[in-house]
């Protein structure tokens, strides 16, 4: 059934013609919209230049690659230098000289955020290199992916990225950061020139297994190398990193998922992005309205991450049984979460060794008086704090854990 569902997509001209051509209109940016932001990268280069003596800005990223969306006018420019000596602090320095509003931002080696003129840079030093084995630091690679996708890409191509990177963004499956574990822009890149537009990349998708291994280079990777890896991808200039190794499995089967229920009903509202807001979560049994802390996006992000996984974990291991979990953030940030059950007994049977571990039956008999046996293990009748769902949460978000990686959490529902 869904083979055939698949052939009659690509055999539908008003799907090819008439949906992705109207989406790819409203993603790729107008010949206005496109002259004004060069207009302001070109202005920027030009300060940059004129304080770097020893270093070349050149401009990287989806910009740089011409795969930027209509709306999106952050910018990467990375400033090569010829040695490693000190070249944070010289980028710093030099960028100060020229801008007022300039972050550093601690990484790997140190880059910096720049905020000119409605318009996001980030700058990023590096030392220059001609293969990928000479890099000190993974950022010097960079330019020679840049290199690589600008070689094999054209307009046509282009477009084919973009519409992809708006339907990733659209399920919630891209974006390299730490907190979302997405795919990244290279990868969609890497992807799109891999298959040769979205459409392919979508029938393929469909039937993509975790742990696969697409080598798009064909450089006939040792697959055991990166184990335990929702997807393998091996990057075309750096053949012994895989590519996707940042795509968590549960963004892998998200996006796997929406390939085959487009197939099922195309439609435009696969493209689009959606913020969602309590209101629109009763059906969840809690949810939860998150304040994140002060801070670099990718590092804040990821600490409410580790507190999301922290409540998540603990509704699992109190015996509330976890059936579905999720989270947000836009403006603002959201957890939800499904559970088995709402309400437990209040006894519960805690279990310890099995009694063959004779040594740990002896310290468990000795912390506890009134112990039995079950199915060859000891175990001890306990009694719960919070035998309802609400009234755990509201506990569990003052915990230590969760209090220090957010700045507050509000009960939204029930």
């Amino acid at each position: 059934m869904l083979s055939r569902r698949i052939e009659t997509l690509f055999k539908s001209s008003r799907v090819k013609r008439v949906m992705f051509e109207k989406i790819t209109k409203k993603v790729r940016p107008s010949v206005e919209e496109e002259r004004a932001l060069k207009k302001r990268v070109n202005g920027f280069l030009k300060e940059v230049k004129k304080h770097a003596k020893e270093a070349k800005p050149v401009v990287g990223g989806s910009f740089g690659k011409g795969t930027w969306l209509s709306g999106k006018h952050d910018v990467d420019v990375f400033l090569v230098f010829k040695d490693e000596e000190d070249i944070s602090e010289k980028t710093g320095m030099l960028l100060k000289k020229a801008f007022k509003d300039v972050e550093r931002v601690h990484g790997s080696r140190d880059y910096f955020v720049v905020k000119e003129k409605g318009s996001v840079f980030e700058v990023i030093p590096v030392v220059r290199i001609r293969r990928a084995k000479e890099a000190k630091n993974m950022t010097d690679v960079s330019l020679l992916h840049v290199g690589w996708v600008k070689k094999r890409l054209n307009k046509k191509l282009a477009d084919q990225v973009r519409l992809a990177k708006k339907f990733f963004r659209a399920q919630k499956v891209y974006g390299a950061e730490t907190f979302i574990r997405g795919f990244s822009g290279y990868v969609v890149e890497i992807l799109i020139i891999y298959y040769g537009s979205f459409l392919e990349l979508l029938k393929h998708a469909l039937h993509w297994k975790k742990g696969m291994m697409l080598d798009p280079s064909g450089h006939g990777v040792d697959i055991n190398k990166h184990k335990g890896a929702a997807l393998i991808l091996v990057d075309p200039v750096q053949p012994v990193r895989n590519a996707a190794a940042g795509v968590s499995e549960e963004r892998f089967d998200r996006l796997v998922k929406a390939c085959r229920k487009f197939v099922q009903r195309p439609a435009e509202s696969w493209f689009e992005e959606k913020e969602i807001s309590w209101q629109g979560l009763k059906e969840k049994d809690i949810v939860l309205e998150v304040i994140p802390l002060e801070g670099k996006a990718d590092v804040v992000g990821t600490k409410m991450v580790k507190a999301f996984e922290e409540i998540k974990n603990c509704l699992k291991k109190e015996g509330f049984g976890v059936v579905d979990a999720d989270w947000e953030w836009n403006e603002r940030a959201f957890f939800w979460f499904t559970v088995k059950n709402k309400e437990l007994e209040k006894k519960y049977k805690h279990f310890g060794p099995p009694l063959k571990m004779k040594e740990h039956v002896a310290v468990f008999k000795k912390e506890y008086k009134k112990v039995g046996v079950e199915n060859d293990r000891m175990f001890v009748w306990k009694v719960r704090k919070h035998t309802g769902v609400k009234e755990f949460v509201k506990a569990l978000i003052n915990d230590k854990k969760i209090v220090e990686r957010v700045k507050f959490i509000i009960i939204k529902h029930p």
